[in-house]
């Protein structure tokens, strides 16, 4: 698969901040249903907008139906968003399964990976 800057670019500016929850979490739906985020980077657009917007259930749901589907090209990148969206929803139980998801997809967990699942638990008061 061929890197499409343009793609990217398109994705990211068609989630720009001026869209409402509603209207971003139905345009990630739909091209991620459409496979229309195949690349990283297009992924990691749609994971900013979902995050912006506190949409971390969404967020992770990009990740889980990338892996089901085996469509998209993931790294650990992709894996670091979608728990940082988590972590800002101060949802640590889901963001450490997609710190998991990481080595269950063949990926090995970066230093930002362990950082995001580290505050992700600190931010759901899961230690003292």
């Amino acid at each position: 698969m061929v890197y499409d800057k343009g793609k990217a670019l398109f994705v990211e500016k068609l989630l720009e901040s001026k869209q409402s929850p509603e209207e971003v979490s139905s345009a990630v739906s739909l091209m991620l249903t459409g496979g229309h985020l195949s690349l990283p980077a297009e992924i990691m657009a749609a994971l900013s907008a979902l995050s912006k917007r506190s949409l971390w259930e969404q967020a992770a749901g990009v990740v889980w139906e990338s892996c089901r589907s085996g469509g998209a090209q993931l790294d650990s990148a992709v894996f670091n968003a979608a728990m940082n969206a988590c972590s800002k929803g101060r949802q640590w139980e889901q963001a450490l399964a997609l710190f998991s998801g990481l080595s269950a997809v063949g990926l090995q967990p970066d230093l930002f990976s362990y950082n995001t699942a580290m505050s992700a638990c600190e931010k759901g008061n899961t230690w003292a």
